[in-house]
């Protein structure tokens, strides 16, 4: 991973192609479902603000997003970072849909692909089954 805590130290992102290996720093990482195995419970709430590796977290979610149970997903969606990565931000937003979510504001409101893929990063929050706003 890239470190990048001129801020705040903890700070990574996804290194782009040809970094020098002397900018990088060597992190352990499991997916969720590796980590629901592991535990051996899985969570009622996910939080995902991950600088563009969205769609990585998601993958390394599938089982667990799927499951009979699934987890509410609150996400903050890099949609700059994805496009600058060659990446389309809306394939996240698609594979959660395909589960069965739905997607909404914070306030509740529904949420298409299209209006939460418009701004350079939207948080946005993914529950399981149909959207009823509040």
């Amino acid at each position: 991973m890239l470190p990048v805590g001129v801020i705040a130290s903890g700070y990574y992102l996804e290194p782009d192609a040809g970094r020098p290996a002397r900018d990088l720093v060597r992190v352990r990482a499991v997916t969720v479902d590796g980590l629901v195995d592991k535990l051996g419970t899985a969570p009622t709430h996910l939080k995902i603000d991950v600088e563009g590796a969205e769609a990585g977290v998601l993958e390394g979610a599938h089982r667990t997003l799927a499951a009979d149970r699934p987890p509410w997903v609150f996400l903050e969606l890099h949609n700059a970072i994805c496009r600058k990565a060659g990446r389309d931000p809306a394939d996240c937003l698609a594979r959660l849909t395909r589960l069965g979510y739905s997607l909404q504001t914070s306030s509740g409101m529904p949420l298409s692909i299209s209006q939460a893929t418009e701004p350079q990063i939207i948080r946005l929050v993914a529950r399981p089954g149909p959207c009823t706003p509040s």
